[in-house]
């Protein structure tokens, strides 16, 4: 065995083969030209090595660039026509059919893969798709006219068992309470000003620093890229369905390795820590140390597979108890305009015939919860009635608005959430939810699902119908008294 390229320690350097360097290259592929295509997975690259053993960088995904979205590449397949067909992590699949245009083979609005690790080309140019953390293997057929057709369903099986966590949680002791400071479909944002960046994913489950990260089910490590984010705050680390962050994965809360025999140290020439590597087919008991919380002071537990996240309270944390239902704090009404509506008249709000908008201020508390604690709710619904409580017709049911029952992209939380809407280390003074009902959640966003069009000029009722994952609603605060004019 000889080597062609690259060395004992990962970087990310071009040049003659010796000399030259890759982070976790995932698939090699010889391509029309004779060239050896390399899909270095960590370094955001596709790199070739040509016949006199030098690698170059083809294709690297940077800010702005052509290759932009190419994050982790890691299959690799070329067409007969010499169109190459790279596979990420993050589920995509794109073609490269010139040397600067990267396409995708799937719609903005369709879903894509979970982690399509090998793809070959078949008969009459399907591709065949082996998404690994799905256990499908899927055929991928061209249309006619253009863009592309998968053969079946896509993503995990809905009725995929869950990990067998016997209501463990992430930290000692694992069949205790333990407070839950943040839950799935709360608004987060990107640390440098914007409250409203992208929806939390997970479960938050309150530590100290330093506190050890335990394993909450068996599993094995199936990831290459299994550990991410070293030295940083979302450090964590991802055992089949489940991950673990905000830790210092590997490590105690002095920095020394917990198991070097799963967890790779990778040192520079000068023997400083660069990053922990865990070794992919690596297995992990219950209750087997992970790393230790960072100054999040808090695990964040993630469930499912990459575009398919589940909601971890379905493991049924031990003692874990919501009988607390939502709180309400306000609801506003805007115009067409987005001008808050503050006349009354009667006691009551008065809102114009037209589009409307409105917008909840409400969150969640679990039982145990600290009083300042603040969660997100699970659902919000509306609904019309008339001023004695009878359902307006065609509201005899409220109309549900949000559910996180699976998140929505990232793209819309500003249209689930309102301006001001946020946490308290995002700037704010006090937590505030701030959901915001008015158009629809689609690509075109028209119309207003508030619109009191339909309603003839008269006294009504809105009721907000608010609940938290366990089912609670509330009942207080819920109605606005309003006379439509």
């Amino acid at each position: 065995m000889t080597t062609l390229a690259g060395g004992a320690l990962p970087a990310d350097l071009d040049g003659p083969g010796a000399l030259a360097r890759f982070d976790t290259p995932c698939a090699v592929l010889v391509d029309r030209q004779g060239r050896i295509l390399v899909a270095d997975t960590r370094n955001d690259a596709l790199k070739a090595i040509d016949a006199a053993g030098n690698v170059i960088t083809l294709a690297r995904a940077l800010p702005g660039n052509a290759f932009e979205k190419l994050h982790r590449p890691v299959s690799l397949a070329q067409k007969k026509q010499g169109i190459l067909v790279i596979g990420t992590l993050g589920g995509e699949l794109f073609e490269i059919d010139r040397p600067d245009a990267l396409r995708t083979l799937f719609p903005p609005c369709q879903r894509g893969f979970v982690r399509p690790t090998g793809i070959a080309i078949g008969h009459d140019h399907q591709l065949l798709v082996a998404d690994s953390a799905s256990s499908r293997l899927h055929v991928v057929t061209p249309r006619d006219g253009g863009g592309t057709l998968v053969d079946g369903g896509i993503g995990p099986a809905p009725d995929r068992p869950l990990p067998a966590a016997e209501h463990r949680w992430p930290v000692r002791p694992q069949l205790a309470w333990h407070e839950v400071v943040g839950t799935v479909g709360e608004d987060r944002g990107d640390g440098h000003g914007e409250t409203r960046d992208h929806f939390h994913d997970g479960l938050d489950v309150r530590g100290d620093v330093g506190q050890e990260v335990l394993a909450i089910a068996p599993g094995k490590v199936s990831n290459p890229l299994a550990a991410w984010a070293f030295g940083k705050l979302n450090e964590g680390l991802a055992i089949d369905s489940l991950a673990y962050i905000h830790m210092h994965v590997g490590r105690d809360a002095q920095g020394r390795p917990l198991d070097p025999a799963r967890f790779v140290q990778v040192l520079d020439e000068a023997g400083k820590l660069q990053r922990v590597r865990v070794r992919r087919g690596a297995r992990f008991a219950a209750g087997d140390v992970l790393g230790s919380i960072n100054p999040m002071v808090h695990v964040h537990l993630w469930m499912g597979v990459s575009g398919y996240g589940i909601n971890p309270l379905l493991l049924q944390l031990k003692d874990f108890r919501d009988t607390v239902p939502p709180s309400i704090a306000a609801i506003e009404v805007h115009d067409a305009a987005g001008l808050l509506l503050s006349r009354r008249e009667a006691g009551r709000l008065l809102v114009p015939r037209g589009e409307v908008s409105v917008v909840v201020d409400a969150w969640d508390q679990v039982d145990g919860n600290l009083p300042r604690g603040r969660l997100g709710l699970y659902s919000l619904a509306f609904q019309w009635l008339h001023a004695d409580g009878t359902p307006v017709t065609g509201f005899e049911q409220p109309r549900s608005v949000i559910e996180f029952s699976r998140l929505p992209d990232d793209d819309l939380v500003k249209t689930v959430y309102a301006d001001k809407s946020g946490i308290t280390v995002q700037g704010n003074a006090e937590t505030h939810f701030r959901y915001a009902i008015g158009r629809p959640q689609d690509q075109n966003g028209v119309g207003s699902l508030c619109a009191t069009t339909a309603l003839p000029t008269g006294d009504y009722l809105l009721r907000i119908v608010a609940k938290d994952f366990s089912g609670n609603e509330t009942t207080r605060g819920r109605d606005v008294a309003v006379r439509v004019f």
